[in-house]
């Protein structure tokens, strides 16, 4: 029986702590310093889920140059598709 490996690149993905920083700091980008310590000891925020546009960022590449790197690797076959 043949099995088909698949290989998922996974970015890193806005988590919901890291909107609820960027909505405590009225900010449009991550907030790199001075975390709000609200959000920050939060409990429901500890081990938090991705936000929306997390969910989005999250995406499964295929590509001809990705092909490429995994022969260039010599992984198996399995690993290249």
């Amino acid at each position: 029986m043949q099995t088909q490996d698949k290989l998922y690149f996974i970015r890193h993905a806005q988590s919901k702590f890291n909107l609820a920083q960027m909505v405590a700091a009225d900010s449009n980008s991550e907030v790199r310093e001075g975390e709000d310590l609200g959000v920050k000891f939060d409990y429901g925020l500890i081990d938090c889920g991705i936000s929306d546009l997390g969910k989005q960022q999250v995406c499964i590449i295929k590509s001809n140059s990705l092909l490429k790197l995994f022969s260039a690797l010599k992984l198996p076959k399995s690993a290249r598709t």
